[in-house]
């Protein structure tokens, strides 16, 4: 249960980049929002939120290994189902995903700051 811990940091990173890069980006281009409302299914089902990854058919199974959240629900599925830990290959590509996307949201949002400061 301690690798929860590491999981859930890099995850609220992930999703704090993902939000900033959304909210950013959505002050220029307001249609982002009913874009993102609209894909947000598209992504749950590609993702192994309501079924394991063990049951997709390989033929399929490289588009769900697309989907960056996917890695996130395996890490989070591996303590509390396997009752094992994650494997490093896991973290290193969430601690990427995650610094990538945080970095990302992070530069977009100072870059747009006076944006933001005038839709406030």
């Amino acid at each position: 249960r301690l690798s929860l811990l590491p999981t859930l940091l890099l995850t609220s990173l992930f999703t704090f980049g993902a939000s900033l890069l959304l909210g950013t980006i959505a002050l220029s281009f307001p249609d982002i929002s009913d874009l993102y409302t609209m894909l947000l299914p598209a992504l749950m089902f590609t993702s192994t939120v309501i079924y394991p990854v063990a049951i997709v058919p390989d033929p399929i199974r490289w588009l769900v290994a697309l989907n960056p959240v996917t890695v996130f629900i395996e890490s989070f599925r591996a303590p509390l189902y396997a009752n094992a830990w994650p494997s490093m290959s896991s973290y290193l590509v969430m601690a990427s995903l995650s610094l990538a996307t945080a970095a990302a949201g992070w530069l977009l949002f100072n870059h747009s700051a006076h944006d933001v400061t005038a839709h406030v």
